[in-house]
């Protein structure tokens, strides 16, 4: 009788390990299962939020396209609000032209940008001149510039590019542009104008300021580039081009939380029928 009771308890133990051991299978399965089904809830999510934002940019471009007249007062800001199937998207347009280009703006504009930004006389010189040397063809050190052998000495795998900036964020490898300084220049710069100016009916208080300070550098004489000569007065460095290169930025919520921010640079063309505008770059932020 004692013999037997005891192989009852040990039976009812091994039941008792298995009903445990399967209890956790089932919870593990059934955790996995919950954090797949949420997975997958948030892919869909930020799929929708993605399409909602392309959906809104595209819409924009549209009426770029569709109303060439009104692009004047489009300069630089917040233009427009879209709801799309419950999804919050913010729309702001910045025109390119209102920027001060990496390729073709002249060293007095360099400095007077790097000058407003806080640098001090001799370091906004040295990095405008490490710019020039950047994109410049030719091996010669500017004044306080930076050529091969300044990028080597300093311990950097590459040298000077000795060719035009294809990106902006190609200026955060020009020799002494730490990631603060970066940061403070490219919202004010641009690779796409091809302009030694500014349109400055669009363009930001700060870049405003810069055109002012630049016409004031060469009325007080210092050292300028030959194609500078060509400039006199403010108007000098004042593009008038404009309306064709925009930053189309998105940003976009669902009422969950779920958020992303995507900015493309797109390129119109409206006399081309089948390829009204062309994207230059697209990230998302």
């Amino acid at each position: 009788m004692k013999k037997r009771v005891t192989q009852q308890g040990i039976a009812l133990i091994a039941v008792l390990w298995v009903v445990a051991f399967l209890t956790i299978i089932a919870s593990t399965i059934a955790h996995q299962s919950r954090s797949s089904l949420q997975m997958t809830k948030n892919r869909i999510a930020m799929l929708q939020v993605k399409q909602a934002a392309e959906g809104a940019m595209l819409v924009t471009i549209a009426n770029l396209l569709n109303a060439p007249e009104n692009v004047g007062a489009l300069g630089n800001g917040k233009i427009g609000q879209f709801t799309i199937d419950d999804i919050e998207v913010e729309i702001s347009l910045y025109d390119e032209s209102g920027k001060i280009d990496l390729n073709t703006a002249p060293v007095t504009v360099l400095q007077a940008l790097l000058l407003e930004i806080g640098l001090d006389e001799g370091a906004s010189s040295s990095v405008a001149n490490a710019i020039l040397d950047w994109r410049d063809r030719d091996n010669l050190v500017r004044a306080g510039g930076a050529e091969d052998q300044n990028y080597y000495a300093a311990g950097l795998s590459y040298g000077s590019k000795d060719d035009n900036f294809r990106r902006v964020e190609e200026l955060s490898m020009v020799y002494g542009v730490s990631p603060q300084l970066y940061s403070a220049l490219s919202p004010h710069v641009t690779v796409y104008t091809q302009d030694f100016g500014v349109n400055l009916s669009v363009a930001s208080p700060l870049v405003r300021r810069v055109v002012k300070n630049a016409s004031n550098l060469l009325e007080g004489g210092s050292v300028v580039e030959e194609e500078e000569l060509l400039f006199g007065g403010e108007e000098g460095f004042d593009a008038l081009s404009g309306g064709y290169i925009y930053t189309v930025q998105a940003k976009a919520r669902t009422k969950d939380g779920v958020f992303k921010q995507f900015s493309a640079i797109i390129r119109l063309d409206r006399g081309n029928t089948f390829e009204p505008f062309s994207i230059l770059n697209w990230a998302q932020i």
